[in-house]
């Protein structure tokens, strides 16, 4: 069975409308003064070069004009970050969305959804739909705007045995994150870690929501070398920065595109160099890793999973209900194709008319 079968149904999702004038309203911006007064930022983001990293490009991107008072906290303590920001006590902090699902379930669509969009596809949804709109939508509610900073790569399954069965699989140990280990649990496994919150990683049967950088930098590859293939099913792990509204708003037009700017090279970047890692790390491991494709009886469950998580964002509200309208209808139409060529090219020169 194909992805873009996967969410048609059991949800009602309509199209949208107005989409065309949604993505113009979104990708468009003005033109930058020629100067611009310098600004220090306070950013609050993982320990570890990521958030330094960040920092640094966007300061490049604005030549200087923009720099970063960067504080280092836990990356478990994502929701309270999200709490600093819109209280003010910091400007901005750089996020893995999926760990604000208890916030709202629909932040995991833009990271980790299973069965979901690609980072490339969530791209072309930002920059030449209405994944922007969705976006603002979700940080309005927490005085944020939202910008995606950061794809760590595709996440398969790991496994110490070959998968084989749903009943195989359903009674081993499993650790995930994000909607993921929601997806796991609604089709009955029993034995769900949350990965974000476990150390005892060795402990487990199976690892989900793991590139294959992560797993062989903590040493696990030769504990779990049986890994599915990746595909376009297959879910990316994606950061963002979240900055206060008031702050943003605060900012000239300049700012906020060097802001912008500065995020969408960061992003780009990163998608690059998760695929050379990645790609790296595999031609090392080499014969070590055992890569096959997933059974039809899992890949089914799973999928069964994605939809039952599909389900619960949707009924969250009329607010959730339209993100998954939005969501299901990119999903299907761009793997259908008829809109990729399309998003791809939209999406490239309004990049290139706002350099």
């Amino acid at each position: 069975m194909k992805r873009r079968d996967v969410f048609k149904t059991g949800l009602g999702a309509s199209a949208l409308v107005g989409l065309a004038a949604s993505a113009s309203a979104q990708t468009a911006v003005s033109p930058a003064p020629q100067t611009l007064s310098p600004m220090t930022l306070r950013l609050s983001g993982p320990d570890g070069p990521s958030t330094e990293r960040l920092a640094q490009r966007i300061s490049a991107a604005s030549a200087g004009r923009l720099s970063f008072d960067v504080t280092a906290v836990a990356p478990a303590e994502a929701a309270a970050q999200l709490d600093t920001v819109s209280a003010g006590e910091v400007d901005m902090a750089l996020i893995d969305l999926h760990r604000l699902i208890d916030r709202n379930t629909a932040f995991g669509l833009f990271d980790g959804m299973p069965f979901g969009l690609s980072a490339s596809e969530i791209d072309a949804w930002i920059f030449a739909a209405d994944g922007r709109a969705i976006l603002d939508d979700l940080g309005a509610a927490h005085g944020v705007k939202i910008f995606l900073a950061a794809d760590r790569g595709a996440m398969p399954l790991w496994s110490r045995v070959p998968l084989t069965d749903m009943d195989g699989l359903l009674s081993l140990s499993i650790g995930s994150r994000g909607l993921g280990k929601r997806a796991l649990q609604a089709i009955g496994a029993a034995q769900v870690t949350d990965l974000d919150a476990e150390e005892g990683w060795g402990n487990l049967d199976v690892l989900d929501g793991v590139g294959i950088a992560e797993m062989q930098a903590k040493g696990l590859t030769d504990a779990f070398p049986h890994v599915t293939r990746v595909n376009p099913n297959t879910p990316s792990s994606l950061t963002a920065l979240v900055v206060a509204e008031a702050v943003f708003g605060q900012m000239d037009d300049a700012a906020q595109l060097l802001l912008q700017r500065g995020c969408t090279a960061a992003f780009t970047m990163s998608q690059a160099s998760a695929l050379q890692t990645n790609a790296t790390a595999r031609r090392e491991l080499g014969d070590a890793l055992t890569v096959y494709d997933l059974p039809d009886a899992i890949w089914m469950g799973l999928q069964s999973g994605a939809q039952q998580v599909l389900a619960e964002i949707f009924e969250g509200g009329p607010d959730n209900a339209a993100i998954c309208d939005g969501f299901v209808f990119f999903l299907t139409d761009v793997a259908r194709w008829s809109y990729i060529g399309e998003a791809s090219f939209y999406a490239g020169r309004t990049r290139l008319n706002a350099l």
